[in-house]
């Protein structure tokens, strides 16, 4: 006789990094414990099966299980066999299934389905695990770079990370985005020298996807933010897989307002096709497995740029051939490449009415030279193929074998710069992914998980041989007045890094009595040569072409760092945990762990000992780096369940993390005998500067200082120590402090209608020794006192006259205020260059309230949808030059305090909902009907997001400190909202600059000039928020009941909702944003106005088409 009766099961998520458990307690009808029983579980899929006795309380235990859909029986002397058929263990999931026992007698065999949804209700850890379906067919996943990883955003408690460009993945629980873990099957897969994931894997060779939040157990470390896992698909007893293609075209596509603001009236060429197939199945059938996959994704398109490219028209450079006073040199280099815009175009955002060249001839002193955008369309390519394998071996109940291999090959076109004719074919990118997991069991209460893996990946950008006469490389050129226009290769290059990781891991696994006991330890080798050198060719800003053209010295940036040697981040890791999961009450259990972490400094760093002569007792040491020996993160967490239901639990937990400080931070902090980086100052005018060679080259090798370098001689320095501290340009802390982040949590979870569960969620955090980018050695030319005013109304001569401070006497150290160099610093020698350090003083807070409802899949329908409400604070976000939304420097190099504001990554709300609905009509009927009017799919996702916070900048060197990053800008408190104002110089009766004019009195936002007084803080102005709807449509026809063909469309921003914002709307790839700052300097025609900078993300299509079998 079958009963068919409904059990309901609690869960509870654990440190299974590519599989799953199960525990739970064998009791009779009436509720007591029956000891010894025996228990087994069996794959539906593969026939491997698990057994085990329960003990003397009537506990039984599956550790390591593969992931998948089992039958668990359990039977004893004179009880009826119990079978609870189509039970799912998860992902990274322990799960509670308790087992009920009949008496034997006319019932002999009783099967259980229909269980209901799975609630954590013995673990304080925060996770999500997302539907296969989800995985498979939401358009996020299909269309977006980043794959499966987009579906972390539809997690509470995230937010996307805008175009801060620091970092891949959502920021979680404030965060910053390169504070995330990635791994596959267990095995690392990061990038150390910028962070984010390393070997992309398509969407349909993974089985789950799991994502972790702040509170977990003490097994997962590596970062503080979250963690990202997956597992591939195995083979089975039965052959299965799928061919597939998926196909995006310019034609699918609605047309981009970025693409309009370039000058052209339609899409330009874009051919993304993405074809592969997979399939597994029995090598032996119930003991071993394959599964194997293929996919290229060949993209031809012609780039359009985001901002505008602006150049002079064939007028234009009529006109500049006749001024007298111009570099020949220099107009024609910009003119080679730099070719003119069609006239009558579009309009320049940034010179609407052309730009002003000085000319002696003319009568006003200058002649307008008309200027336009011109339209870029480069054809360029990207190829890339991914193939996996993967087998499974079941050697028998107490020992399985699971291993894989990732191959990611990527040829490109370099299509970075601006201009195309800087585009280059770079080498291959490949990235390659060895994991090899041994599980082992010894006995109901004892198993052991060995991990091994390597990976591998290798890049290179490539510059070409490009020439500018006069100088020895071409240089990054950049100009603000034409839009931002970069002129030259791409600005990240030349550089090129390898990457080998080598790691074992081994846990294991003790019950004993109440106690859940897990102990492990992991080891990584790192084996890592690069070579990058920032702005090694030179980097120039100018405000105006006329100070290009007319070869002065520029006036935003003028930097170059000199030698291009091998930088080794090879170093060692050392991991291990304990962990016990205490359970006091069957319904409440406490979870106590600790982790300890220890990362030797690379190799490259050590390289600081070269400079040890510099070292200042008192001031500042050059010794070699000093690794982080107290990394002990503590985590304890407390799960309550009242009552005996399992369908509430109850969690807080409170934990302490740590993250790791990548390589590029050591790439560029090298000693001077290394690498130098000199600047040339803004003021006075040099002429024929880049004729002159502009800043030249350094000799290579390992420097000496005996005898004295060019630059100590110009400056007077004495050879030999002096002038190595004069050199010195980078500091590593000595004793280094990785980021560390607190983070502490409330929640509760309750299941309802047997397939919903909601969680509502309180988590904090707090982020300190985060890294930042620092000059320790200048400080500001203004301070409280000392500084000129900002008017909105003419004050009147005499209240000019009576001012007391003027620009040049600041710019003097006229009164008292020294000059821009911090006295301790110059006295000891280090004014030769700007001593930049990487700081640990960076540090974030996190409050945030989560609420998320999930429906599994049931009767064709599961769902996810969140919202929370959160507040992000920080003192600094993007640590280098990836976006100019919010610095990467501090106003002020002293006082880092006064940049505590909203984060780059507040945002205050946001809300996503994302569904699967297998619509459930035409499910019977004929064959022909079914197919074709039924088995339709709909799946959309809807998101909501408050916007990004973005800095107010003068874009000038304000406050005199030699640095034109950070400097903000004056608010006017009774202006109008959201509007802006240059500036004009004020004078005394005796001709000095001692104020400054509002051109515009009633703007709220006004331009600092020179030296003026600011009082405009950090990230106040928002960008654009988030309000979007991607959609997919699928069509399946069943050709039989095991083959099946799929045909979806797939869009994003599926209405064509013009949203304007920093950053992917639905893509968690690091995007950064360099270009244009105009629209956040006041008194510029585009300042406030996004529109004219960002894309409007308008709609993209796919088409996709899969046979299933």
């Amino acid at each position: 006789m079958v009963l068919v009766l409904g059990l309901v099961a609690v869960s509870q998520v654990s440190a299974q990094l590519i599989s799953g458990n199960l525990v739970g307690t064998v009791l009779d009808k009436t509720g007591a414990v029956v000891p010894h029983a025996a228990v087994e579980a069996v794959n539906t899929q593969t026939g491997a099966r698990y057994s085990t006795t329960a003990n003397d309380a009537g506990e039984y235990r599956f550790n390591n299980m593969a992931v998948g859909t089992y039958n668990i029986s359990a039977s004893a002397t004179n009880l009826a066999t119990t079978t609870i058929n189509g039970y799912a263990i998860e992902l990274n999931m322990t799960k509670s299934l308790p087992i009920t026992l009949e008496i034997r007698g006319a019932i002999t065999t009783v099967e259980v389905s229909g269980v209901a949804e799975a609630l954590d209700t013995a673990s304080s850890t925060l996770a999500t695990t997302f539907d296969p379906k989800m995985n498979a067919d939401l358009p996020s996943t299909t269309l977006g770079p980043s794959g499966i990883l987009n579906l972390s955003l539809l997690s509470s408690g995230v937010a996307s990370s805008g175009a801060i460009g620091a970092g891949s993945g959502p920021s979680i629980g404030g965060q910053r985005p390169r504070n995330n873990n990635f791994t596959v099957e267990g095995i690392d897969n990061n990038s150390k020298s910028v962070t984010g994931p390393l070997v992309p894997v398509p969407n349909d060779s993974i089985a789950e996807f799991t994502v972790l939040q702040n509170q977990y157990s003490p097994e997962f470390g590596h970062s503080s933010g979250g963690q990202f896992n997956f597992v591939l698909k195995s083979g089975t007893n039965s052959f299965h897989g799928a061919g597939y293609i998926y196909s995006q075209n310019r034609n699918f596509n609605a047309m981009d307002q970025a693409t309009k603001n370039n000058g052209f009236a339609s899409n330009q060429r874009y051919d993304n096709n993405r074809l592969g197939g997979n399939i597994g199945g029995p090598i032996l059938k119930n003991k071993l497995f394959f599964f194997g996959s293929g996919q290229y994704n060949p993209v031809g398109q012609a780039s359009v740029p985001g901002a505008p490219v602006c150049t002079p028209t064939a007028a234009g450079y009529t006109t500049l051939g006749g001024i007298s006073g111009l570099s020949a040199t220099n107009v024609g280099v910009f003119k080679t490449y730099a070719t003119p815009a069609p006239a009558g175009g579009k309009p320049c955002p940034t010179a609407l009415t052309g730009i002003k060249i000085t000319d002696p001839s003319a009568v006003t002193g200058f002649t307008n030279v008309e200027v336009a955008v011109l339209p870029v369309a480069a054809p360029n390519y990207n190829n890339g193929k991914t193939f996996m394998g993967k087998i499974d071996y079941d050697i028998s109940p107490k020992d399985q074998i699971r291993g894989s291999y990732l191959y990611n090959d990527f040829f490109a076109i370099d299509a970075t710069p601006s201009l195309p004719a800087f585009f280059l074919p770079n080498p291959a990118n490949i990235n390659r992914l060895i994991t090899v997991n041994e599980y082992h069991t010894f006995n109901a209460s004892l198993s052991n998980e060995l991990r091994l893996g390597f990976n591998r990946s290798y890049n290179r950008v490539s510059t070409g041989n490009f020439k500018f006469p006069g100088l020895d490389s071409f240089p990054d050129l950049l100009f603000d007045q034409l839009n931002t226009l970069q002129l030259g290769p791409d600005p990240n290059g030349p550089q090129f890094g390898y990457q080998n990781v080598y790691q074992a891991t081994d846990n294991v696994i003790w019950t004993k009595s109440h106690h859940t006991f897990k102990f492990g330890i992991e080891g990584r080798k790192y084996i890592s040569p690069q070579s990058f050198t920032q702005r090694s060719r030179g980097d120039y800003e100018y405000s105006s072409m006329d100070r290009y053209f007319r070869d002065l010295n520029p006036d935003l940036l003028a930097e170059r760092s000199n030698g291009n040697p091998i930088y080794y981040g090879d170093q060692t890791a050392l991991y291990w945990f304990a962990n016990d999961d205490w359970r006091i009450r069957p319904n409440l259990t406490l979870n106590i762990g600790v982790r300890y972490e220890y990362m030797t400094i690379p190799f490259g760093e050590r390289s600081q000992a070269l400079n040890q002569a510099a070292s200042v007792p008192g001031l500042i040491s050059f010794a070699e780096p000093q690794a982080a020996k107290n990394n002990w993160g503590p985590r304890i967490g407390i799960a309550y369940s009242p009552g005996s239901s399992g369908t509430t639990s109850i969690r807080a937990g409170f934990g302490i993390s740590y993250d790791v400080l990548y390589d590029n931070i050591g790439i560029l902090s090298l000693p001077p005998q290394l690498s130098g980086t000199i600047d040339t100052p803004f003021t006075p005018d040099i002429t024929n500067y880049l004729g002159n060679g502009g800043i030249k080259p350094g000799a290579g090798g390992l420097r000496s200082f005996t005898p004295a370098t060019a630059d100590c001689v110009k400056k007077n320095v004495a050879a030999g120590v002096p002038c190595q501290i004069f050199s010195t340009g980078n500091h590593i802390v000595v004793n280094q402090l990785s980021p560390k982040s607190l983070q502490w949590t409330l929640g509760l979870q309750h299941v309802f209608g047997k397939d919903y569960t909601v969680e509502l969620r309180y988590v904090g955090t707090r982020g300190i020794h985060l890294n930042t980018q620092e000059r320790i050695n200048r400080s500001s030319l203004t301070t409280s006192t000392v500084g000129l005013p900002t008017y909105t109304a003419t004050p009147g001569q005499a209240a000019l006259d009576a001012l007391p401070y003027t620009a040049a006497g600041i710019a003097a150290g006229a009164y008292g205020n020294g000059d821009s160099l911090v006295p301790a610093f110059e006295n000891a020698g280090f004014f030769g260059a700007n001593l930049v350090q990487f700081t640990p003083n960076g540090d974030s807070n996190y409050h945030g309230l989560a609420e998320q409802v999930t429906r599994r899949m049931a009767n064709g329908l599961t769902f996810v949808q969140s919202y929370t409400y959160s507040h992000t604070i920080d003192n600094s976000t993007a640590d280098f030059f990836t976006s100019v939304l919010t610095p990467r420097r501090g106003q002020d190099f002293q006082n880092l305090a006064a940049d505590r504001s909203n984060s780059a990554l507040d945002r205050r709300h946001r809300f996503t909902l994302a569904a699967i609905y297998d619509l459930p009509y035409f499910k019977s009927g004929s064959w022909l009907k079914k197919n074709l009017l039924g088995n339709w799919e709909a799946g959309p996702i809807y998101t909501y997001q408050s916007p990004e916070w973005m800095t107010v900048q003068s874009n000038r060197d304000v406050n005199g400190n030699g640095d034109t990053a950070g400097d903000r800008a004056v608010f006017n408190p009774k202006g109008t909202p959201g509007t802006s104002s240059d500036v004009t110089a004020l004078h005394n009766t005796a001709g000095a600059t001692v104020a400054y004019l509002a051109n515009n009195s009633s703007a709220q936002y006004i331009r600092a000039g020179a030296f003026a007084f600011m009082n405009l803080g950090r990230n106040t102005l928002p960008a654009r928020h988030i309000n979007d709807l991607d959609f997919t449509a699928l069509k399946r026809f069943s050709l039989t009941e095991w083959k099946k063909i799929e045909f979806s469309v797939q869009a994003l921003n599926v209405l064509n909702h013009p949203q304007f914002v920093p950053g992917s709307l639905n893509d968690v790839q690091s995007i950064g944003y360099t270009a244009s700052r105009s629209f956040l300097v006041p008194g510029n025609a585009e300042f406030n106005n996004p529109e004219t900078v960002f894309a409007s993300n308008a709609r993209a299509l796919q088409l996709a088409l899969k046979f299933i079998f």
